[in-house]
């Protein structure tokens, strides 16, 4: 791709006034340099050490896209150009998953050097400093030049997993609930391990109806918010594998109940897309099955999606969604952990990496927050998840950026109770404008 083009196509949201040609004809090196997945911290001048984290100020790019020159500042040295590419297309992971497999969305498969290029939206850093460049070396302001930064924004989403407590959820929820057990004995954590205890006995023996929704749209409707409801398209019941019934959702999305639910959401105001079963991340054909049946329970067509336990390959989901016309998938994030998997908070089309090219049909949205981040896999405190819960509305309200949440429709549940870091995160997302 040019330098046009990078902008135009993934970045245009940046440059509201066009005048692109400012930032195109900045004096920015080309690294031929071989592929590498270290990452590098680029000390930023002082004109733009607001964009950068930390003292003194930085932004992270990939260390074979600087280039070794003694006689020019750091930052002077990046291949920008290539850095933007090489992140915002996830290339470490793209070669990672060439030699060992998808790792379906599981960070802690990854190399533990991985982990700094997930902290922050480091491609939106990087479009905002050669904005500021730009403007100095043409001796404007920014907004003169380009318009002003765009707002950041939250899709709140809900993915429908459960809408009774099944026999699999009791197994599947147990065996968090054991493992932070064992985690909490062996931290000496008294105190968690009886709460662990009584979650674990609780949820086991008690009875759940999960029928969240009226719950859920209420406390939105408070903040004047909407959401994306994500729903099951399989075919529910027990005539599937052992793999399905213990993993995919076991509710028929066609039932009448559910179907007059989701139409109810649709004249809400929510929109519906597909939360694809366990195996049809890589086959069209059974994406385009489970679509029809949303679509039929919901009476209209439907366009986006995410892939249920964020099952994804970058050699296969992607195409398989553009092969069953989808337009908007919302996968692309961590099960077990907070972030920003592609360095970025951006609506951007989808990498086709088995064809190298970008879609032109199907965009993507990060998933940057899930609530199970915080409660099963985290273990955090009350503190601690607002900590977290701040620092991605924060990072997403200073550049600017676009993203999703995942709060599952069960969770506002008494078995759970997560319903109160939701509400908190509604706070944020309206205090700071992120709607």
């Amino acid at each position: 791709m040019n330098k046009k083009d990078i902008l135009t196509l993934l970045f245009k949201k940046y440059f509201p006034l066009g005048n692109f040609e400012h930032v195109i004809s900045l004096p920015i090196i080309t690294s031929e340099l071989p592929f590498s997945n270290d990452n590098i911290s680029i000390v930023l001048p002082d004109w733009a050490s607001d964009i950068g984290i930390g003292n003194p100020s930085c932004i992270l790019v990939p260390k074979s896209c600087v280039v070794d020159n003694v006689n020019s500042l750091q930052w002077e040295n990046v291949d920008w150009w290539r850095a933007l590419f090489h992140m915002v297309t996830c290339q470490s992971e793209c070669e990672y998953e060439s030699k060992h497999g998808s790792v379906h969305s599981y960070a802690s498969r990854l190399p533990k050097d991985f982990d700094e290029q997930w902290d922050y939206a480091w491609v939106n850093r990087i479009v905002l400093f050669l904005r500021r460049w730009a403007a100095i070396k043409d001796d404007k302001s920014e907004e003169e030049l380009f318009g002003k930064k765009p707002p950041g924004k939250i899709y709140l989403t809900h993915d429908v997993d459960y809408v009774s407590k099944t026999l699999a959820l009791r197994f599947k929820q147990s065996v968090f609930s054991l493992y932070n057990i064992v985690k909490s004995i062996f931290s000496g954590d008294l105190k968690g391990t009886y709460t662990n205890f009584g979650n674990l006995f609780r949820f086991t023996f008690g009875a759940g109806k999960y029928w969240q929704f009226q719950k859920i749209m209420h406390m939105e409707g408070e903040f004047d918010l909407t959401s994306i409801w994500n729903f099951y398209g399989g075919a529910g019941g027990f005539k599937r594998s052992f793999t399905e019934l213990v993993l995919d959702p076991a509710y028929r999305v066609n039932d009448e109940k559910l179907s007059e639910q989701i139409r109810n959401l649709k004249s809400m105001g929510h929109s519906i897309g597909l939360h694809q079963g366990f195996y049809s991340w890589r086959d069209a054909r059974r994406m385009l099955t489970e679509k029809k049946r949303v679509e039929k329970s919901l009476g209209k067509n439907i366009y986006s999606c995410r892939q249920h336990w964020l099952r994804f390959s970058f050699a296969n989901t992607w195409k398989s969604q553009e092969a069953a016309t989808f337009q908007l998938d919302t996968t692309l994030g961590f099960n077990e952990r907070s972030g920003f998997r592609n360095s970025a908070a951006l609506l951007l089309p989808a990498w086709i990496n088995a064809e190298q090219r970008f879609s032109e049909t199907l965009e993507t949205l990060p998933m940057v927050l899930m609530d199970s981040h915080l409660f099963d896999y985290g273990q955090m405190n009350s503190d601690e998840r607002k900590k977290i819960i701040d620092h991605i509305l924060d990072e997403i309200d200073f550049v600017g950026g676009e993203a999703t949440v995942i709060w599952h429709q069960r969770v506002f549940h008494k078995d759970y109770n997560w319903g109160e870091d939701y509400r908190y995160l509604l706070e944020g997302i309206k205090s700071r404008g992120l709607y």
